[in-house]
């Protein structure tokens, strides 16, 4: 399928400490109109309020005269009604912030457990989030950090007394992933990744970088 996606997207102006949203809602819209039916569903398809709420407020301003500064301020207030303090209008956001409420969905999409080299693993939680954080771990590439999945712990295993890792695994892939690699500054941002599950590879593109 081929799909058009401007290589300026069209921009926002700043307002009352906007920073994060209009990054954020520049790069979402960008890419919802290189193909808006396929990123509506996408963005609908993990069932998450405020991310919903995109693509009938993306739709309403490509098709009229709305302007994008009053979308974005309509959407600060949608995320204020949910009572966060950090979401008050007028408060300044942290991108990080943003894309942690707006990537957390319904299903379960990774299992995080501690492991040692010896297989001896133990459960931590479920994460339904499409938000991946790399943390502060060297890393020379998005595909690197993808392949392996993990990060070292200070913990020992309680079995074999080996070093833990914190190991993530993917019991669903996502129509879409949110990577978050804001404490490495030497990472290459590979154009595309693969991901496996069940023997199935799953190819990823990239779309857009903040």
């Amino acid at each position: 399928m081929n799909e058009y996606t401007p290589l300026v997207p069209r921009g926002i102006s700043w307002s009352q400490n906007s920073c994060g949203y209009d990054a954020a809602l520049t790069i979402l819209y960008s890419i919802w109109s290189g193909n808006s039916e396929r990123w509506s569903e996408n963005f609908k398809s993990l069932e998450n309020p405020y991310l919903n709420a995109l693509p009938a407020g993306f739709e309403h301003m490509h098709t009229t005269n709305f302007s994008f500064e009053a979308m974005r301020d309509n959407f600060r207030y949608f995320l204020q009604a949910s009572n966060r303090q950090e979401f008050k209008f007028g408060q300044y956001i942290s991108i990080a912030t943003l894309f942690e409420t707006l990537c957390e969905g319904l299903d379960n999409i990774q299992i995080v457990y501690r492991v040692c080299i010896n297989q001896h693993s133990f459960y931590i939680c479920n994460s339904s989030s499409i938000l991946l954080s790399t943390g502060t771990n060297s890393f020379n590439s998005i595909n690197q950090w993808v392949s392996r999945c993990s990060k070292p712990t200070r913990q020992a295993c309680s079995i074999c007394n080996l070093p833990l890792y914190i190991k993530y695994t993917f019991e669903n892939i996502p129509k879409f992933l949110v990577i978050d690699f804001g404490g490495l500054n030497d990472l290459e941002i590979n154009k595309s990744f693969l991901l496996s599950k069940d023997g199935i590879q799953y190819l990823f593109k990239l779309r857009g970088v903040i």
